[in-house]
């Protein structure tokens, strides 16, 4: 493991467990972006292809034709009426100003 991360053997044996997990941890993020940045050149040009002869109504969006673990989903927030609002600030506080 060490030498994956790019430790020579003197370094290793220099490090404490805790700086030798941070080498680690700090190694295993720096795979992780390389290989989400394969994947979503892996999947642009598949999106490139497949809709270059769709009309623009029919194309399929990026994230729906090859999803990717990290993709942030649109979560839709809810609009608070007026009595909600009331109610949260009885409950809370008014909320400061920003």
């Amino acid at each position: 493991m060490a030498i994956e991360a790019g430790l020579r053997l003197e370094e290793f044996w220099q490090l404490s467990m805790r700086e030798f997990n941070l080498v680690l941890v700090a190694h295993a993020r720096t795979e992780l972006r390389n290989e989400r940045r394969a994947w979503s050149i892996a999947r642009w040009q598949t999106w490139v292809m497949v809709n270059k002869e769709l009309k623009p109504h029919n194309q399929i969006p990026l994230n729906k034709l090859l999803p990717l673990p990290g993709d942030e989903e649109v979560v839709s927030q809810k609009t608070l009426t007026g009595p909600e609002l009331k109610n949260l600030i009885q409950r809370f506080g008014k909320p400061a100003e920003a």
